[in-house]
């Protein structure tokens, strides 16, 4: 799924969307846990992805999360299992910082460890 940041569009590996409601000001929202598998703990993060994303939550510890615009189109967010309609291209959503997780893969669709960035401190 294509999300975009500040100015960068970000690909999502894997992106768990619901629906939230934020109970002090009144409004529905849109959470997602953001995932992307790589190689190795080493593997680098992707240029928008370290710019849009890890970057922002190294650099400001306490931010809670970082709102982006959905950018995908209607025909690509058909593919996926949407949790509610009116999840569409231009919507917002947040991702904190204790959502952001990076998974080592073998290459092979076999995964292994789980990192949680906020824990390591977006290292």
């Amino acid at each position: 799924m294509y999300i975009k940041g500040t100015s960068k569009v970000v690909i999502a590996d894997d992106l768990f969307v619901t629906k939230q409601f934020d109970e002090i000001l009144e409004i529905d929202y849109f959470r997602a846990v953001i995932n992307d598998s790589k190689l190795s703990k080493g593997s680098p993060w992707t240029p928008n992805q370290k710019s849009e994303l890890i970057d922002v939550f190294k650099n400001n510890p306490n931010k809670k999360y970082i709102k982006f615009e959905v950018r995908s189109t209607k025909g690509e967010l058909n593919k996926f299992d949407l949790p509610d309609e009116s999840f569409v291209q231009g919507v917002e959503i947040r991702i904190y910082r204790e959502d952001v997780f990076k998974i080592i893969s073998d290459g092979n669709d076999s995964f292994g460890e789980v990192l949680d960035m906020n824990k390591l401190n977006f290292k």
